[in-house]
């Protein structure tokens, strides 16, 4: 019965050394930024996801994106183009004052950009926060960015709450950094 023992412990004391030293795959490859490690053809490497680059998906391209852009507005029928600044307010939150030469009244009004990845979301919010009841304007849309060539694109909406019209004012446009 010893004999068994001796040999049980030495038998698990063996596989517990030959599996330990077994080389495990990726086993030193980290990714940053939710990157999914992936194992191909003998290499390990990190996939990541649309907003980030590098070896280990250590850049956060969000980072990169703040600045001036040049803004083509393709309000009603005319195009017009001016230039914004997108300053980080929160980790995915953006504002831009103005959207290109949107009309009059709330073309210097600023406006909340989420970025999650590729895609643009204007989550509807209130222009201006005019304290004036009659001159209520509700905005949204989505879009998306191109971080290889620091080019973004919106469709938004936005809507005369107050009044006789009720209007709907619908554009396009295009930030280039």
């Amino acid at each position: 019965m010893l004999n068994f023992k001796r040999f049980f412990i030495i038998f698990i004391l063996l596989s517990f050394v030959f599996t330990a030293c077994r080389d495990i795959p990726c086993r030193d490859t980290l990714c940053d930024n939710s990157g999914i490690i992936t194992f191909d053809q003998g290499d390990c490497y990190c996939s990541c996801p649309p907003s980030t680059r590098g070896l280990n998906c250590t850049i956060n391209l969000t980072d990169s994106i703040e600045g001036t852009y040049a803004v083509y507005d393709t309000f009603l029928s005319g195009a017009s183009v001016s230039n914004d600044n997108l300053v980080r307010t929160d980790s995915n939150i953006f504002r831009i004052v103005g959207l290109g030469n949107s009309p009059i009244p709330y073309n210097n009004c600023a406006v909340n950009l989420k970025i999650n990845g590729e895609q643009i979301l204007i989550d509807s919010q209130f222009l201006c926060n005019n304290s004036n009841i009659t001159d209520a304007y509700l905005i949204y849309g989505s879009g998306f960015i191109n971080y290889d060539l620091y080019v973004f694109n919106v469709n938004y909406y936005i809507t005369h709450l107050m009044g006789t019209s009720n209007q709907i004012d619908t554009c396009v446009v295009y930030f280039k950094k």
